[in-house]
């Protein structure tokens, strides 16, 4: 397998039961992007999160959240 650096970006939506006082929603917005390792059949990937609700509620605080993942693929 080929050694690689790699990048994301994405947006998505999430119905959260989590109470996110400063959201004043349940339905928040993702917006996230991250970087990337990939060497042989293993992976670590660095990602940055955050949830807002888009300025469909108030208050709109936005929750900010970084990822660490470790794995392989098989």
């Amino acid at each position: 397998m080929k050694n690689s650096l790699f990048f994301n970006i994405g947006t998505g939506g999430v119905y959260t039961t989590v109470d996110f006082t400063d959201q004043g929603s349940d339905f928040l917005f993702i917006l996230q992007a991250g970087v990337g390792l990939k060497l042989d059949k293993y992976f670590i990937e660095f990602r940055h999160r955050h949830y807002s609700n888009g300025g469909t509620a108030r208050p709109n605080v936005g929750v900010e959240t970084e990822l660490l993942s470790v794995g392989f693929y098989f």
